[in-house]
């Protein structure tokens, strides 16, 4: 975006905010500037914490930083060296199995030259990949990037045997796809390998939310200096139709989740515009007053995740949720910082003190 058509954009946000009967665009003007100097925050920061409202005070406002500070703060917080079992799936699903904290089941990481299953078989080849899905007939299982991000690669497939080949359903278009095209897109997508687990189904509850996507709890969770861990924040993250993710990054809808209650406070457009909606667009379920189920559970499982974390005093969760109970997808060490103002959290404030 150019410099000229940026201004434009962000005047048309201010504008239309003001239009509802927020701060005038001249006071959203000027705020965006001063706190830009004074903070380094962006106008995306700005309105993901929706400071166009008129009942915010200044010190909520400048409880944000840039992302290069939050960083730094995080840092802080978190001990470097631990940074990567959250970043390299494999490692974190060995976390989630050492502490008995509930996660799909693992079943292998595909790789050219080091990929086995989970009981120590090799898993590089087409043959070796064949002989690994064939006992998976009719089951789902879903490939994740050892390293990736906002559910970027993310692939979901029923399995099937014609004519006593192993052929793939695609769960998000219900493509046939063969298992030599499957093998051949893994190897050039993402070299560096692949992790599998069972494909989890989740609860209805919140499979009526929208059915094609695993919708989650984003929980920001922080230990104070008391030693006592408190939940920040928390958002619901959910996928739009024949979507596989539920990432607001990937278009899908986000909503702020009162903490204690596990209540929808407000849900919105994945825009940075946080327009609110009060329904899902393509199911049509009420997404405002929406009770997220089991939500003392899900608090129970956030707070034992931090608690076996050594020298980490802040993570983002990813949980989803079955009939069973709640489940781990991933543990952040260092969370993308827009969840935070978007969930209206000043962490500045907090993680300074």
């Amino acid at each position: 975006m150019s410099f000229i058509n940026k201004i434009r954009y962000v005047y048309g946000l201010s504008r239309d905010r003001a239009a509802e009967g927020h701060a005038s665009v001249p006071r959203q003007i000027f705020e965006m500037i001063w706190l830009r100097i004074t903070t380094g925050i962006n106008y995306n920061v700005y309105h993901y914490a929706r400071m166009w409202r008129k009942d915010l005070t200044w010190h909520y406002k400048t409880g944000f930083t840039s992302a290069a500070e939050y960083r730094k703060l995080v840092a802080q917080l978190n001990r470097g060296k631990y940074h990567g079992v959250s970043q390299y799936k494999p490692f974190e699903k060995a976390y989630f199995r050492q502490f008995n904290l509930p996660t799909p089941k693992y079943l292998g990481t595909f790789h050219s030259k080091h990929g086995q299953t989970a009981d120590g078989a090799p898993l590089c080849s087409l043959k070796q990949l064949e002989r690994f899905t064939l006992p998976f007939a009719g089951e789902k299982i879903c490939f994740k990037k050892v390293v990736g991000y906002g559910g970027s690669g993310f692939k979901a497939y029923e399995i099937s045997l014609q004519e006593d080949q192993v052929v793939f359903k695609s769960l998000s278009d219900n493509r046939i796809v063969p298992l030599e095209e499957i093998f051949q897109t893994l190897l050039a997508e993402n070299p560096e390998g692949w992790l599998i687990e069972e494909y989890m189904t989740q609860h209805p509850v919140m499979a009526g939310l929208n059915a094609s996507s695993v919708n989650t709890i984003r929980m920001y969770i922080y230990e104070n200096k008391a030693g006592e861990a408190v939940i920040l924040g928390t958002r619901i993250r959910i996928g739009r139709s024949g979507s596989l993710i539920d990432n607001v990054e990937a278009g899908g809808i986000g909503g702020n989740v009162n903490p204690e209650t596990g209540i929808v406070e407000f849900a919105h457009e994945p825009s940075t515009s946080m327009k609110e909606i009060t329904h899902h667009p393509d199911s049509g379920v009420e997404l405002r007053g929406f009770q997220v189920p089991l939500w003392q559970e899900i608090r129970e499982l956030g707070i034992k995740s931090l608690s076996y974390m050594p020298e980490t005093r802040f993570l983002g969760l990813d949980i989803a949720l079955t009939d069973k109970g709640p489940t781990m997808i991933e543990m952040n060490v260092e969370p993308s910082m827009g969840g935070l103002p978007r969930c209206g959290v000043p962490f500045r404030h907090i993680f300074e003190v």
